[in-house]
């Protein structure tokens, strides 16, 4: 299975959001893409992680989302 489930198309950017199997296991897999001379080419800035993993990397967007919206900048929050 690779099935497209959502895409950003934004300032020029296209980031595709798919579900794949590889190897009995389903991946998440957000990556941006660029346009070619006629099709949509995947580029190597994308992350693709287990299913499983997806609710605790929701919990961490959220958090992310939050400091974003407080103004808060990455030089004050290193780590994890």
């Amino acid at each position: 299975m690779s099935e497209i489930v959502g895409t950003i198309k934004k300032d020029g950017k296209i980031v595709h959001v798919r579900l794949n199997d590889f190897r009995g296991k389903t991946y998440i897999d957000i990556r941006h893409f660029f346009m070619g001379t006629q099709d949509e080419i995947p580029s190597k800035k994308g992350i693709s992680i287990e299913a499983g993993l997806l609710t605790d990397l929701i919990t961490i967007l959220e958090g992310v989302e939050e400091r974003l919206a407080k103004g808060t900048d990455n030089e004050n929050n290193k780590g994890g």
